[in-house]
């Protein structure tokens, strides 16, 4: 089977600061999403892990999946 990768897909999410101060909108009674955004925390975990993988001397090929505007490649 030479020749052949690990495909790991990770996918992610862009969520607001967890330490940011949060406001609702009285309107809508939504979270407003203005300001800081971070990556979420477990997807973090994932990626750790995926990297601890290919590391390991396993052949693999990491590919990070986010639906997201544009702003979130900077956290990506």
């Amino acid at each position: 089977m030479e020749g052949l990768a690990l495909k790991i897909a990770i996918c992610v999410k862009e969520v607001p600061d967890p330490t940011a101060e949060k406001r609702i909108d009285p309107g809508t009674g939504r979270l407003v999403r203005t300001g800081e955004n971070t990556l979420n925390p477990y997807d973090r975990h994932a990626i750790e892990a995926a990297v601890r993988i290919k590391e390991s001397g396993v052949e693999a090929e990491l590919t990070v999946v986010a639906m997201a505007p544009a702003s979130a490649t900077r956290t990506v």
